[in-house]
């Protein structure tokens, strides 16, 4: 669900993301949970892409990737998001980049794109690297 609280002054700004999974649900797994919060997926910053072209894409992905020492995660396609579905991207910062940085992101993306994130290249290791170095540095909160 994505909020956007109303400024009195009506700029622009930007939405807040909730994740509800009932405890009492079917389909609820205390493994997911545990990994969620060791790991602190939902804590990132999201950007939106609208109306990503293949150039402006691969030069967002390309700067992130040698300019912000973000390391491709993964990602996914879901068709029941939007009109002709949608892409997400997950990228965390390598923690030899900068250790007070914002860690993950997200790239919400309209349309299908595992064509492109297919040609993303694999960086398996330096995630697990990113993450391990993450656990060791930071407690995390539980709400």
């Amino acid at each position: 669900m994505r909020i956007r609280p109303e400024l009195p002054d009506r700029r622009r700004h930007a939405s807040v993301e909730l994740f509800l999974f009932p405890r009492d649900g079917a389909a609820f797994d205390r493994h997911i949970e545990a990994s969620e919060v060791e790991h602190g997926f939902e804590q990132h910053t999201a950007f939106v892409f609208r109306r990503p072209s293949a150039a402006g894409l691969e030069s967002l992905v390309t700067a992130w990737r040698t300019g912000a020492g973000l390391l491709w995660e993964g990602g996914g396609y879901n068709p029941q998001e939007g009109p002709g579905g949608s892409t997400v991207l997950y990228f965390v910062r390598d923690p030899a980049w900068s250790a007070r940085s914002r860690r993950r992101f997200e790239l919400h993306c309209a349309g299908d794109l595992r064509e492109f994130t297919a040609r993303i290249p694999q960086e398996t290791e330096a995630v697990r690297h990113a993450y391990a170095a993450w656990r060791s540095t930071e407690h995390v909160v539980s709400i």
